[in-house]
């Protein structure tokens, strides 16, 4: 058995999907071979265009290497804190620089955010969607 890693974007994934026949593959070599999917996208992104029953029999690197899931089931991951999400966020936010944050079924941006990629989200994802002023706290929506 040997173990195949392949990164997605721009290497097997092509505009928003893998070819067919590159699935085909990828489905063949797993029979006999440990396969793993490294990436700089979240679990939403990965589940969006790798088949699901690859994704359940391989390793996903995720987020640049911040977390690591296998069977569903999250074997690391590199996080910061409450503090440090709120400090980045006042940075962010006392110089307008537009941002979203995911958080696993949910994610949010602040009231002034505008940008087509987050109207495709809402559009195409069950998942909440937060906005909130520069008062309220973060960690309601991080829960």
């Amino acid at each position: 058995m040997k173990i195949f890693e392949f990164d997605l974007d721009g290497t097997i994934l092509h505009g928003n999907s893998i070819p067919d026949e590159l699935i085909t593959t990828l489905r063949k070599l797993n029979e006999r071979h440990f396969l793993s999917f490294a990436t700089s996208r979240s679990f939403r992104g990965v589940r969006s265009v790798v088949p699901e029953p690859l994704l359940q029999e391989s390793l996903q690197i995720l987020c640049n290497g911040a977390i690591a899931i296998f069977q569903g089931k999250i074997l690391f991951e590199a996080v910061i804190s409450f503090s440090e999400v709120e400090d980045i966020q006042s940075f962010l936010e006392s110089r307008k620089i537009n941002y979203y944050l995911e958080l696993g079924k949910s994610y949010f941006a602040p009231d002034y955010v505008s940008h087509p990629f987050l109207e495709q989200l809402k559009k195409r994802l069950l998942m909440k969607w937060y906005r909130r002023n520069l008062c309220q706290k973060s960690t309601q929506f991080i829960k």
